[in-house]
């Protein structure tokens, strides 16, 4: 329990043991450290059952939204988010995950899957007009994730006195003043 990555294990674990909620307060601590890196929000995601859609959506979009260094990471996480669309009849949105999942998948030499070729062969992929991207969509989905992550932490109210820009190989810094 004392290893930093104990946690994020140990909640995969329970998650494909059956026990979401437990594995929520495993991973949590991990996400709100690593709020940049999609696979933490696709873990968190992860721990939300059928029930649950519109938090898996939301939390799914955000890993989106995240940097990668290689697009194909995002495979996974572009098949999930296109299942959820298609259940909620968001049929263009996601015909846009799937080409551009089968774009990568391609590109790497890697087989397709017989859930990527069932959707292939539909009739609305067939007709989908290529977009660019859901980048706007995911904006607009992920709005609640970070509500998610940050449920039940403690406020203090206080003002943004300053930004500082970011120094070669630092992050930017924010200077928050509070009253106390």
């Amino acid at each position: 329990p004392n290893q930093e990555w104990f946690g994020y294990y140990y909640g995969k674990l329970l998650v494909w043991s059956g026990d979401p909620l437990k594995a929520r307060e495993h991973i949590l601590p991990i996400l709100r450290r690593k709020q940049s890196e999609f696979w933490a929000w696709d873990c968190l995601a992860s721990t939300y059952g059928p029930e649950q859609n519109d938090l898996r959506l939301s939390l799914l979009a955000r890993a989106l939204l995240c940097l990668t260094q290689d697009a194909s990471f995002l495979i996974n996480v572009r098949q999930s988010l296109a299942e959820l669309l298609i259940e909620r009849g968001m049929l263009q949105e996601a015909a846009v995950e799937i080409h551009e999942v089968i774009r990568q998948r391609e590109s790497k030499g890697w087989k397709l899957g017989e859930q990527l070729i069932g959707w292939q062969r539909e009739a609305w992929m067939l007709e989908s007009q290529r977009s660019s991207s859901n980048v706007d969509l995911y904006r607009t989905l992920a709005a609640t994730a970070d509500d998610i992550v940050n449920e039940g932490l403690p406020e203090i109210e206080g003002v943004v006195a300053r930004h500082i820009a970011a120094k070669p190989g630092e992050k930017p810094r924010t200077i928050i003043s509070v009253r106390l």
